[in-house]
């Protein structure tokens, strides 16, 4: 009877192990296949990821408030489907700041995020700069930007043959350029110099003018470096 009684325990055991084998094996391949288990509506929902890459490399990214990672490119994973907010910071630069949408099964990808010095600082300016910066063509500074109704930035045949609105001010825009990377848009507003990203967002003054005449203004291959000139004197910012 003792021994029937062992073996009926032996058999409860193995398959309880079994199941807790199974059960296990089941659950890494659902994680590991960007799904995940929602507990409160008992069901299983794909997840999405959200992939950072800033320049500097090393700052500080936060998720809805939350310190995640220290460097980048970054990697935010097993994400509801939903609205977040992300914020890189690093001391001395301005903080870049987006809610972002993530969407089952995708990755949310922002490549291009740089960071701005608060305190731009004022360079020397040598002869082969000034040169270089005088031979600049007007057209140069515009390329396929255009400001139509005198506050409004747009890019000509974006995608697709259409053209994008990039932003709507509510005061009037002098002159538009390309920061190097083709991702920002450096623009004119009154007597300040400002930069934002191509869709608008993360408007930061750069440079102040003794004016609000119209200049001419452009950042150097690396992006480091905003060359403008302020009534006849050309300046160099040290801004990124």
């Amino acid at each position: 009877m003792n021994k029937t009684f062992a073996s009926f325990l032996n058999i409860i055991w193995f398959i309880f192990v079994g199941i807790v084998i199974a059960s296990i094996s089941i659950y890494l391949i659902i994680i590991s296949n960007g799904y995940r288990i929602n507990w409160a509506a008992k069901k299983i929902i794909q997840n999405g990821m959200i992939f950072l890459k800033t320049d500097p490399k090393v700052a500080d990214i936060y998720l809805n408030n939350q310190l995640k990672l220290t460097k980048s490119p970054a990697r935010l994973t097993d994400l509801y489907q939903g609205r977040y907010d992300i914020r890189v910071t690093k001391d001395g630069y301005f903080d870049w700041k987006k809610t972002v949408e993530v969407t089952a099964g995708l990755a949310t990808e922002n490549e291009d995020i740089v960071l701005f010095l608060k305190n731009p600082q004022q360079l020397p300016v040598i002869q082969e700069e000034t040169d270089s910066f005088n031979k600049l063509p007007s057209k140069f500074l515009n390329t396929d930007l255009e400001i139509r109704s005198e506050a409004e930035i747009w890019i000509k045949e974006y995608k697709n043959n259409d053209d994008l609105l990039v932003t709507r001010l509510s005061i009037p825009i002098k002159k538009a350029a390309y920061y190097s990377d083709k991702k920002h848009i450096l623009f004119q507003t009154k007597n300040r110099i400002s930069v934002m990203d191509l869709d608008g967002s993360n408007i930061i003054k750069l440079a102040e003018l003794n004016s609000e005449d119209s200049v001419e203004f452009i950042v150097d291959d690396s992006g480091q470096f905003l060359y403008y000139r302020d009534k006849e004197e050309i300046k160099k910012l040290k801004i990124h």
